[in-house]
């Protein structure tokens, strides 16, 4: 068995204001939301009503733009049944953790957005504040050294 080394998804969550992330691309999801259709429930088996409100519930946020871009509504529709049922009282923890999982594929956590890369905005380049805005690129630390001036020196 391996051990060591990178793991998917090991350490903090990218940051878009961050010195290493400059050059990553970023995907921008609409802050209102998705605004196309709510797709039929995809399972087999025969939504409950919470299911259905959940589901509808679920293709507003703006991480459906990207679900309906690749087509994965059987994995939306997995996650609704599946978080609707750890939520109960006294759900397995196997449940909580499948949950979760699906959450981070899904990209509806914030950790999970920031993983693959999606970040919520609303659209107009004169409402981005300097907290969404990518840093100035930084020089190195050599280079920072160089301008410290040692007195005496």
């Amino acid at each position: 068995m391996a051990s060591g080394g990178a793991r998917a998804r090991s350490g903090p969550a990218p940051d878009p204001n961050s010195y290493r992330s400059q050059n990553r691309e970023w995907v921008d999801l609409p802050a209102g939301g998705y605004s196309g259709p709510v797709p039929d429930w995809p399972l087999p088996v025969d939504a409950s009503d919470d299911e259905l409100a959940f589901w509808r519930e679920l293709w507003r946020k703006p991480q459906a733009v990207q679900w309906a871009a690749f087509g994965v509504e059987a994995q939306v529709a997995m996650y609704a049944r599946t978080f609707l049922e750890a939520a109960r009282p006294g759900a397995s923890g196997n449940l909580k953790t499948s949950a979760r999982q699906l959450d981070n594929e899904l990209g509806v956590s914030i950790g999970a957005m920031l993983a693959l890369g999606w970040r919520i905005t609303d659209g107009s380049a004169s409402s981005e504040s300097s907290e969404s805005k990518p840093a100035a690129r930084r020089t190195s630390s050599g280079d920072w050294l160089k301008a410290v001036s040692v007195e005496g020196a």
